[in-house]
């Protein structure tokens, strides 16, 4: 279920690196040296992969949504099964005091959380923990140059080159 949440973020953070190789490309090769079947390679070579990401994004949300639900539902029976058996050791004594109706509500609607907070939110939570360290990761690798102060880094001649393809 991790390792999915772990592909799910690679392919989310694919999308921008893959649009950064393409933009990299306008800008860096600009006149006489855009090549155009060489840009159209690229931009292929990226849908393609971009593609193939989508592909495994959804294998892996699937097997997160169907086995982490049946994993979820099967630690609710235990769980169930095992309040069960606690009530049955209880007194008859308890049972005079405590209105049945709201013990069997409360304990279904815990194990109901309890079965969402396991099958939906751990899952969610390390995604979105790798998604994190990959922009940070990813930020980095795009400012090394220009956020502190040697302006030869990605796009450092952004302005002029946008300009020459655009004229």
């Amino acid at each position: 279920d991790l390792f999915c949440a772990a592909l799910t973020t690679l392919c989310e953070l694919a999308l921008p690196l893959l649009v950064r190789e393409i933009t990299s490309y306008v800008t860096e090769k600009t006149g006489d040296s855009f090549i155009v079947p060489e840009f159209v390679k690229l931009v292929l070579g990226c849908g393609l992969l971009y593609i193939i990401l989508r592909i495994i994004d959804t294998l892996a949300n699937y097997y997160m949504a169907t086995h982490g639900h049946i994993m979820g539902a099967k630690i609710e029976a235990d769980m169930r099964r095992d309040l069960f058996s606690h009530l049955n050791k209880l007194s008859f004594s308890y049972y005079d005091n405590t209105k049945i109706g709201t013990l069997m509500s409360r304990m279904t609607s815990d194990l109901f959380d309890i079965t969402e907070l396991y099958s939906i939110n751990i899952a969610l939570a390390h995604g979105h923990k790798n998604a994190r360290i990959g922009i940070a990761y990813s930020m980095s690798e795009t400012c090394k140059g220009e956020c502190f102060g040697n302006n030869k880094g990605y796009g450092s001649n952004a302005r002029t080159a946008i300009a020459d393809v655009n004229a």
